[in-house]
């Protein structure tokens, strides 16, 4: 285990260091990056700046030095060690929530890749089929974006370090024995082509002929997400990728753990925190790369809101053990008020959202574009 942390740091703290492709550098803008927090009662996953502006109920601007995914710390502590690969799981989110703001996209793409493992193996434990479809979305979506000629959007000098073939290896992803010369490639090895096929067959065997109905919420709410995002690599639809569609993956990871988190904590609130943070920490650099997921906030909560307790086939421990609680609580359809589709994915038709940092002032999706319209990607940090 301690080996396992040292590797995790090592890696990140070379991908921090690593030169970037071009001459010149862009320093991330703190300057309007703020969180609205209004004055209520500290949360035991809270960091110190969010526990201080509660008290005095006002907006907090970020610094470069913070660390937004601290509240992973604590779901960490509720992986149950002695659960095949849950140890591992705790050990990438307590690992992730040591991180300051990636400088550059390598970083938060290795981060990216570490969550949707974790997430992957959380679920697993209850359904193993569906937690290694979240377990390969990232890396897969990432490789068919810097791997495949013609496909990437941003400017990479050379081989990206995602095109490697052991990278994610501190994470547990096997190493990578495909192309790349097509999506279909990448599509293939990490048998992505035909979830929705998958999924059905998975949801009719696990609910015994029932459904979706005859699953608990958190595991309902989890299918809908992840049956919309792989409708990206399914065979029949023959997608074409564009940079944009990492923050649809993005999207949904970020609803999955807030899935996750609602299940885990007894004390409201967890899975909307660990959604901001995850939101908190690629804003900055997202921003310079022409990407936005801080306007999906608002409909990512309201898609986790109603999910109540689940210790996903035991993977994580009950918040209430020394009261006797059962973990079975919430039985309300996670995302009724959503059309029961899970999708938080399409692109956002403004800015406005409050509490994600942004100014309002933006359409997500001109954010960072030049006078032709497309997505402005010059800075060597998106490297």
């Amino acid at each position: 285990m301690i080996a396992l942390k040292f590797l995790i740091l090592a890696a990140l703290i070379t991908l921090a260091v690593a030169p970037l492709p071009h001459h010149h550098h862009h320093i991330l803008d703190f300057g309007h990056f703020v969180r609205s927090v209004l004055k209520t009662t500290p949360k035991p996953w809270w960091p110190v700046w969010k526990t201080k502006a509660a008290a005095l109920g006002v907006p907090h601007v970020f610094k470069a030095a913070e660390l937004p995914l601290i509240p992973l710390a604590f779901l960490a502590k509720g992986c149950v060690k002695s659960v095949a690969h849950v140890a591992h799981a705790g050990s990438i989110l307590l690992g992730l929530s040591k991180l300051a703001f990636p400088l550059h996209l390598t970083i938060a793409i290795h981060s990216i890749i570490g969550l949707s493992k974790a997430l992957g193996i959380i679920v697993g434990v209850a359904l193993p089929a569906l937690g290694a479809i979240i377990g390969s979305i990232a890396i897969a979506a990432f490789k068919i974006l810097l791997c495949v000629s013609g496909h990437g959007k941003l400017p990479v000098s050379g081989l990206s370090p995602v095109c490697h073939k052991d990278f994610g290896k501190e994470f547990g992803c096997s190493p990578y024995t495909g192309g790349h010369k097509t999506p279909l490639d990448i599509i293939d090895h990490y048998h992505l082509g035909d979830c929705a096929n998958q999924i059905n067959q998975l949801v009719h065997k696990t609910s015994h002929g029932k459904g979706l109905t005859g699953l608990h919420p958190s595991i309902q709410t989890i299918i809908k997400i992840v049956k919309d995002v792989t409708k990206l690599f399914s065979h029949d639809a023959k997608h074409i990728w564009a940079w944009k569609d990492i923050e649809h993956v993005v999207v949904a990871l970020a609803s999955i753990l807030g899935v996750i988190g609602n299940s885990y904590s007894c004390t409201d609130g967890y899975g909307p925190d660990l959604v901001e943070g995850i939101i908190d920490y690629l804003t900055p650099i997202f921003k310079i790369c022409g990407l936005d997921v801080a306007c999906h906030e608002n409909d990512i909560k309201d898609v986790i809101k109603n999910c109540g307790r689940y210790q996903f086939g035991g993977a994580l421990k009950n918040c209430e053990d020394d009261k006797g609680g059962n973990g079975d609580e919430g039985d309300e359809d996670c995302d009724d008020e959503n059309g029961g589709n899970g999708n938080t994915g399409e692109d956002c038709e403004d800015g406005s959202d409050e509490n994600t940092g942004n100014t309002g002032n933006e359409d997500c999706d001109e954010e960072n574009k030049g006078d032709n319209g497309k997505e402005n990607t010059e800075d060597g940090d998106c490297d």
